[in-house]
């Protein structure tokens, strides 16, 4: 991972959500874009904005389409907002990248 995604997780565990979010604004490498806008969307979902962190975690989608991570993110912000059928389909479309994937059975558990 490079050197801008821990300093950018480095504020977001710090709780430094603005400072995390003006680093991601700063990165200019075009090639981890899926992990950027999952960041993105974390630093979102701290900041209280989920329909900007849903934003992000789909910009990551369409980046690596396969990126468990961001279908996680998605499903929890969903979630988040109550929209439990959207939830739901997030993670039943990742369990066709990972189906042995815990983390994904156990969120769809919980979702239902």
């Amino acid at each position: 991972m490079s050197d801008n995604f821990s300093r950018i997780i480095h504020e977001l565990n710090n709780k430094n959500f603005n400072k995390a979010l003006q680093l991601s604004r700063e990165y200019k490498a075009n090639n981890d874009l899926h992990i950027l806008n999952n960041l993105k969307g974390i630093i979102f979902i701290n900041l209280k904005d989920h329909q900007k962190a849903i934003h992000h975690f789909k910009n990551s989608l369409n980046y690596k389409e396969d990126y468990i991570d961001a279908h996680l993110n998605l499903a929890n912000a969903y979630y988040s907002n109550k929209n439990f059928s959207d939830s739901i389909n997030t993670i039943i479309k990742a369990l066709n990248y990972e189906p042995k994937n815990k983390n994904l059975n156990f969120n769809l558990a919980y979702f239902f």
